[in-house]
């Protein structure tokens, strides 16, 4: 189905760091119109592969491409037409106005130097509007709660069109109710045709939203259908501790 055409393909990748191998031999076909989730404990590597994903860092090894072009070669600008990254910390000017940050993910679409124009605006207003954020289009961002700022930088996301989202834990620091909006706003996203690829370190609301899911831990990758590998059998090792199953419901032990 063209709803889930590979977006970004990435086949061979590797890091090391400090003569420890985060992972090797990676390879992941990212689709629109699915979500894709990437786990593992901490230092296991995620933000590493997902800066890489985005054309922030090059591979040690291995090749990247997005939307069938070689991702190391595409100039800035043309990458983030394509492709949209909210890293862990975004800091942002609290004086910002909401609309004013949600116009910042039109910046790759404008002409050099150019103002924004109409369309543009209308870009963002929709945006603004889609995750119910239009009564705070003229706050400053500094007097939002941290799940409202959230859904203020999805939001300059959105307002960027690109095919392809990548996200590194942005749940963290959320409370369960913003969380479970945040990933029903990427599920639209991922419904409309969107690629969305994220980190997140709470394994339930990764297995109840995600389509696929990427494993990393002690320099090994595995890669498939979330429901194939965020299981007991593969989390258990991964975290080195005891998981069980019930109820749809993962419980962990020492």
């Amino acid at each position: 189905r063209m709803s889930e055409a590979v977006a970004l393909a990435a086949r061979g990748l590797a890091h090391r760091v400090d003569g420890r191998t985060l992972y090797a031999g990676l390879d992941l076909d990212l689709r629109r119109g699915r979500l894709c989730v990437v786990a593992g404990p901490n230092g296991a590597g995620k933000s590493t592969l997902l800066r890489a994903l985005a054309g922030l860092e090059r591979p040690q090894a291995g090749r990247i491409t997005l939307l069938g072009d070689d991702l190391a070669a595409l100039a800035p600008a043309a990458r983030a037409r394509r492709l949209a990254y909210l890293p862990q910390h975004c800091p942002v000017e609290p004086d910002l106005l909401v609309h004013e940050v949600v116009l910042l993910g039109r910046l790759p679409a404008l002409p050099r130097f150019g103002p924004p124009r109409p369309a543009d605006r209308d870009a963002a207003d929709a945006a603004l509007a889609r995750l119910g954020l239009a009564a705070f289009a003229t706050r400053p961002i500094g007097q939002l709660s941290g799940g409202e700022r959230q859904r203020v930088m999805l939001a300059r996301m959105l307002a960027a069109d690109a095919a392809v989202l990548v996200l590194d834990e942005p749940a963290a620091g959320l409370d369960i109710g913003q969380a479970l909006g945040l990933y029903r706003h990427l599920r639209a996203l991922v419904s409309a045709g969107a690629a969305v690829l994220l980190a997140e370190h709470d394994l339930d609301l990764a297995r109840r939203h995600a389509d696929d899911a990427v494993l990393l831990a002690a320099g090994r990758a595995a890669v498939g259908p979330a429901d194939a590998i965020l299981t007991p059998a593969l989390l258990g090792p991964a975290f080195d501790v005891t998981v069980h199953e019930q109820s749809g419901r993962l419980y962990f032990e020492t």
